[in-house]
């Protein structure tokens, strides 16, 4: 996503982050996470992933499509030091069952598009978002 900020910058579309971890850990990461061009918020009690009606996946089938994943080459860790370490213990530290998702909303904060992951390698599509927010 921030290989394409700029193409969202110019159409005037804002992107956050909001992650399933707390306060502590991204300040803890702040400079791991400030070579991104755009903020990143906790939300450590899923409050709006529930309420967005993102999923959990079962520690069971994160576990098997972690291996899956293994074994294709499709699972890496970052190769900065800092990243790798802040990846790790997220791995660790947080909920990473939890499904992120993608939501595009209008200046009207109305929802316009969005898209719920269904597994970890199920990420909304960076042309399809492109092609969604020329549409605003």
């Amino acid at each position: 996503m921030r290989e394409s900020y700029e193409q969202f910058k110019k159409r005037n579309v804002e992107i956050f982050i909001v992650t399933p971890h707390d306060e502590e850990y991204l300040m803890k990461y702040k400079d791991t996470l400030s070579s991104y061009p755009f903020p990143f918020y906790g939300d450590s009690t899923l409050t709006l992933y529930d309420n967005l009606g993102h999923q959990s996946l079962s520690k069971w089938k994160l576990f098997i499509h972690s291996v899956s994943s293994l074994f294709k080459g499709n699972f890496t860790l970052p190769s900065n030091a800092q990243d790798k370490k802040a990846v790790k213990e997220a791995i660790k530290k947080s909920d990473v069952e939890v499904q992120g998702g993608a939501w595009l909303f209008d200046s009207n904060n109305e929802v316009v598009w969005h898209h719920i992951d269904k597994s970890p390698n199920d990420h909304a599509d960076i042309s399809t978002l492109i092609e969604k927010a020329n549409s605003l």
